[in-house]
């Protein structure tokens, strides 16, 4: 497979203007589209727990930009400095001696009268010069502007970068693999976190048309619903802070706070070159950074590092004209996902490649005689689980889980049943994976209803199913995507 790559005041007696603090930029973004995961055509499926919905929220529009910028430099607390010009309008320097004697004599003080001249002009001139600087300050700390001078001409203040939410601006830029310090931070919808046993998923209830998002808990209880508008909701993202949520609603990029409240649009503008996004991965490592896969053209999708404002950072050549499922790793430096030349496939070969747009796609699996995709690191960044179709006689074959090396090594099955197996997601102490499944039992075939199945690693032991009993279930977050 080919790989493509205080203030000056100059007084004549005039003062230059205070140059004010220019107005905050505020930083928009867009609402982009997305693809979901297609189920297996199922019958109908029973029964689903009927969770007390939360009060409906009133979404407010999209878009919010930042708070206003930085506070703006101090000023000096004394009178500015002035300086006194020659003779006739010239520019004489601060510190000049008195004008020269009219000849004769031995000195400038030669003459009793001419030393009282002398005398009067200084103290005329000083209270001048006193007087001028008081109206400069008053008029500075009014707010005012003092009289502009013909010959110093003021210089605007630069204006101060504003970072709405955590990390700090250097913070950010040292953690971000893009070319150039990070864009304004959004402030996002943040709520009380949820418990690292709960899992955000977006659920398809029996005949329903909508697939609202739940928290459900892996320790057992009744799944919660938030209030997500309706429509087809999926890929949801957080970060380990776990107090807000993006995700992606019929194609367009959403967020909202862990508890469903603050609901609005992420970006409000298109990412360059961006037709339709399908799928997006949030990096741990700078939360202002994103990557999301695009259509870019006809059967071409592209992968694409953009910022919260949705802002095009880079192009990522993945090597191939099709990305399917995609996740960035713990450390934000490595993008994992399956990738072919074939529109019709749903996944393909696996791949890593660094974000930072320098280095070829190293390829993991061979997908000559399978298909892969579903990707997604462990939290200590030392394995990936992702789905494998294996042929069966079946036009949809089979569907099994397996774990591998990021250098593609230690290949080995964690889930392998007769049915449906596929969308792994870690547990945060990366022991466990939580998979969907439509199988019937612990290692039964496939059933009419999907579920989430609790499996560990180690031994490939089931340790819980949650009895979600979907017609449909996207892919759940729970660490990482």
């Amino acid at each position: 497979m080919a790989h493509r790559q205080g203030i000056d005041v100059v007084t004549t007696i005039t003062v230059a203007p205070v140059a004010a603090d220019p107005a905050p930029v505020r930083l928009r973004a867009h609402s982009v589209p997305a693809a979901s995961y297609p189920s297996p055509s199922q019958p109908p499926p029973g029964s689903y727990p009927s969770p007390s919905l939360p009060p409906t929220v009133q979404f407010p529009p999209g878009g919010q930009g930042g708070p206003p910028a930085g506070t703006p430099p101090p000023r000096p607390s004394g009178p500015p400095p002035t300086q006194l010009s020659g003779a006739g309008g010239g520019g004489g320097a601060p510190g000049d001696g008195p004008p020269p004697g009219d000849g004769g004599g031995s000195g400038p003080f030669s003459s009793p009268g001419r030393l009282i001249l002398i005398i009067a002009a200084a103290v005329v001139l000083v209270g001048a010069a006193v007087f001028a600087g008081v109206m400069i300050v008053k008029s500075v700390r009014a707010g005012g502007s003092a009289t502009p001078s013909a010959s110093v001409p003021s210089t605007p203040a630069s204006p101060s970068a504003s970072v709405t939410a955590s990390p700090s601006a250097s913070e950010t830029a040292s953690a971000s693999p893009s070319a150039s310090p990070s864009a304004t931070l959004q402030a996002l919808p943040k709520s009380a976190p949820i418990s690292e046993s709960v899992v955000v998923v977006p659920v398809r209830r029996g005949n329903d048309e909508d697939r609202p998002l739940f928290l459900v808990d892996t320790d057992g209880g009744e799944p919660v619903a938030l209030s997500s508008p309706l429509g087809d909701n999926a890929n949801p993202l957080m970060q380990p802070s776990r107090d807000t949520i993006i995700y992606l609603n019929g194609g367009v990029l959403r967020v909202m706070a862990a508890d469903g409240s603050g609901d609005r649009r992420l970006f409000n503008g298109d990412p360059a070159g961006c037709l339709k996004v399908a799928r997006a991965s949030w990096s741990q490592a700078d939360p202002n950074l994103l990557v999301i896969s695009c259509e870019v053209g006809e059967d071409n999708v592209a992968l694409l590092v953009v910022g919260m404002d949705g802002r095009l950072i880079r192009r990522l050549d993945a090597g191939t004209d099709i990305v399917g499922e995609f996740a960035l790793s713990p450390d934000g430096q490595t993008v994992v996902y399956s990738a072919t030349d074939n529109p019709k496939l749903a996944g393909g070969a696996l791949f890593t490649l660094p974000i930072i747009g320098t280095g070829a796609p190293k390829e993991l699996t061979d997908s000559e005689d399978s298909i892969d995709d579903d990707p997604v690191w462990s939290p200590d960044g030392t394995q990936i689980a992702f789905r494998r179709r294996i042929p069966n006689g079946t036009n949809q074959g089979n569907f099994d889980v397996f774990v591998i090396a990021p250098d593609g090594s230690g290949l080995r099955p964690i889930a392998t049943t007769p049915a449906q197996d596929f969308k792994p997601s870690w547990s945060p102490d990366g022991k466990n994976l939580l998979i969907i499944s439509n199988r019937t039992s612990t290692d039964g075939g496939p059933g009419k209803t999907f579920d989430l199945w609790l499996i560990r690693v180690s031994d490939k032991e089931v340790l819980a199913n949650l009895g979600l009993r979907a017609k449909q279930i996207a892919k759940p977050f729970w660490t990482l995507r």
